[in-house]
């Protein structure tokens, strides 16, 4: 999965080395990280507020808040319910 700040969060198939299932926002992604059951999308922007978006449906499930600056990086723990969030305020959210 590669993200961009064309607005864009593109997911590869490696074995046939074909992109499948664009994203296309009309805003900047900073990281994007799938969960691991592939269901789920946690997205951070150029945006205070982050988002839990439904990979299938693309409907957004939840604004992720409580930061005070835009987010850079994320990471699903292994059993698909965690994910944290850090941010340029210095501060995580799990």
């Amino acid at each position: 999965m590669a993200s961009n700040n064309d607005g864009g969060i593109r997911n590869f198939d490696l074995e046939y080395f074909q992109r499948t299932k664009p994203f296309q926002f009309p805003w900047l992604v900073n990281n994007s990280s799938l969960s691991p059951d592939g269901k789920q999308l946690v997205i951070a922007r150029d945006n205070v507020d982050g988002l839990l978006v439904d990979y299938i449906t693309r409907k957004t499930i939840a604004p992720l808040g409580g930061h005070l600056e835009f987010s850079f990086a994320l990471a699903w723990y292994p059993n698909g319910y965690v994910f944290v969030k850090e941010n340029q305020d210095k501060t995580y959210r799990v």
